[in-house]
């Protein structure tokens, strides 16, 4: 796996821990 994949995979889950986390916030 290259350093660009590792960082697009890295964004991804950030991107789904910032959503759920804003979500749980706003309940």
């Amino acid at each position: 796996m290259s350093d660009y994949e590792t960082f697009m995979i890295i964004l991804t889950i950030s991107n789904l821990i910032v959503a759920i986390l804003t979500y749980a916030h706003k309940k």
